[in-house]
């Protein structure tokens, strides 16, 4: 994470500040606690110094760092609490510097001077794949391999082992290098220290089962994204959804009109179709993610911890229409978090438990209901968002199922061209599983561009309705889906999409003429 940069007119109450923020988080564990030992490592560059190696400064500068342990007794590692860099200093000005950290009332223990400069470690490239959330997320996160591993090991089908064996991935302070990054920032981190965590963990399991399944990404073009969003999912049931794999991954591009939170824009969604024995017990499952506004902030993946929503579709709402099993479980997400917000507070705590409390003056505050009442906050406000985002999701799933024909695969140039071979000799479900895999394990990640086809009939369109007298569009009627009858005796049941329709205001109901069908 980018060092903190501090002015040497505030390097003292940047001292201050940091320190006490030290000993309260030390001294705040439970049960007995002994006083912290805390050593500052300190670090100075001249400007000729720093010329040398070709960064021009107005001066010298000056790196500190807050090393502790806690409980010193019983061996606990030594931890980073916090970094900072002071410019601008003479040698002189960086010398009273180490005189104030030697006299602080903070007790360090020790003040190494000349300790090793440890800069920032340069940000990766960005590649152009980046702009898919599964990508971004394989280049830039340290964790995102053995995530992988997991979701290959338990053959994209997660269990409660699993899910604890990817939160275990994830707080991996070694592989990591937690050692190095300051504590700080993770300990003061709002993000950290709300029900956002455990909706991370949520992602983890989505992406897990997306590798697992060769990493499928299904891409789905600006102009196809805005007829999604002007059609309506109310005519079709959720169980008439087939999702090309178990793990899939929906890329639209950023929607910023429906961002709801600064420096995040929702750009897409995994998508995993959990199978039971029996219909009965299907569960579409659907995780919204978002792009970040700075890649730097996106990397400090335990301080800025990405804003994600999942929900779940089951084998109770299979029946329904998509656009009321959307609202319906929307709905009742949020009526359990009011629930939980008016809860009698610690209702399950056994009566001695608040007996003591009540003894010795105690006031027990419920950790869930303030956690319920931060996401209910965030949620209601967002609730327009997520119905949008969610609509968007279940088009572009019901396209895949009516158009599978309109679907263009393309792999990286490089990809080995046997197993390319192999894969488009085999229509078997597991095979074509294990070649992608294979793929995905070398690095290969394959691309479904969606609605070339269309893009096409749309742009005959434009042009056949391009000639003649113009008028200002005046608004879209919208689109939506019909079940339609084929088959022996009109006895089976395919979904066809009527697209939204432009209206013009120059004639009386005057419309680019008829609905645009593509044959399934």
């Amino acid at each position: 994470m980018a060092t903190k940069i501090v002015t040497k007119q505030s390097f003292s109450e940047s001292l201050q500040s940091s320190g006490k923020d030290l000993w309260q988080h030390a001294l705040s564990g439970p049960g007995e606690n002994e006083d912290p030992l805390v050593t500052a490592r300190c670090c100075f560059r001249s400007a000729a110094d720093l010329a040398g190696v070709g960064d021009v400064a107005d001066g010298g500068k000056a790196q500190f760092e807050l090393w502790w342990t806690n409980c010193p007794s019983q061996g606990l590692p030594v931890l980073l609490w916090d970094r900072w860099e002071c410019r601008g200093l003479t040698r002189a000005e960086y010398g009273a510097c180490l005189q104030e950290l030697t006299d602080s009332p903070l007790s360090f223990d020790r003040v190494l001077d000349d300790a090793e400069w440890l800069g920032d470690v340069p940000p990766p490239r960005p590649l152009p794949t980046w702009k898919y959330h599964p990508e971004r997320f394989k280049g830039t996160m340290p964790f995102a391999e053995p995530i992988t591993l997991i979701g290959r090991q338990c053959k994209g089908n997660p269990t409660v082992d699993t899910l604890n064996q990817l939160v275990e991935a994830w707080q991996d302070a070694d592989s990591h290098g937690f050692a190095a990054r300051p504590l700080r920032a993770r300990v003061h981190s709002p993000t950290r220290n709300s029900r956002r965590l455990f909706r991370i963990h949520d992602m983890l399991m989505f992406y897990a089962v997306f590798s697992a399944n060769g990493r499928q990404i299904f891409d789905i073009p600006t102009k196809l994204g805005e007829m999604f969003r002007r059609t309506d999912v109310d005519d079709i049931t959720a169980e008439s959804i087939k999702v090309p794999y178990p793990g899939i991954y929906l890329h639209f591009g950023p929607q910023p009109d429906l961002a709801f939170e600064p420096g995040w824009t929702p750009e897409g969604a995994y998508v995993y179709d959990m199978q039971g024995s029996w219909d009965s017990e299907r569960v579409l499952q659907f995780c919204v993610v978002s792009a970040p506004s700075s890649l730097e902030d996106y990397r400090e993946f335990d301080i800025n911890i990405e804003p994600v929503y999942t929900q779940s579709i089951g084998p109770k709402e299979m029946k329904m229409t998509l656009g009321e099993a959307v609202e319906i479980v929307l709905a009742e997400k949020l009526n359990e978090l009011r629930k939980q917000v008016t809860e009698e507070p610690m209702a399950k705590l056994d009566d001695e438990t608040k007996q003591l409390a009540a003894e010795h003056g105690v006031q027990l505050v419920s950790g869930q209901a303030r956690l319920a009442a931060q996401e209910l906050d965030a949620m209601a406000p967002q609730h327009k968002s997520y119905l949008e985002m969610l609509k968007l999701i279940v088009n572009s799933l019901a396209y895949l199922t009516a158009y599978p024909k309109d679907i263009e695969t393309q792999w990286p140039a490089n990809t080995p061209a046997h197993l390319l071979k192999d894969l488009s000799k085999t229509d078997n479900r597991n095979e074509r599983q294990r070649i992608q895999s294979k793929l995905a394990s070398q690095g290969f990640t394959p691309v479904h561009i969606c609605g070339r086809r269309l893009a096409g009939e749309l742009e005959l369109q434009a042009a056949a309705n391009s000639s003649g007298e113009r008028h200002s569009a005046a608004h879209w009627r919208r689109g939506h889906w019909r079940r339609q009858p084929h088959g022996p005796q009109n006895a089976l049941r395919k979904l066809v999409w009527l697209l939204p329709t432009l209206v013009n205001p120059g004639k009386a109901a005057d419309e680019v003429p008829g609905h645009l069908y593509l044959v399934g």
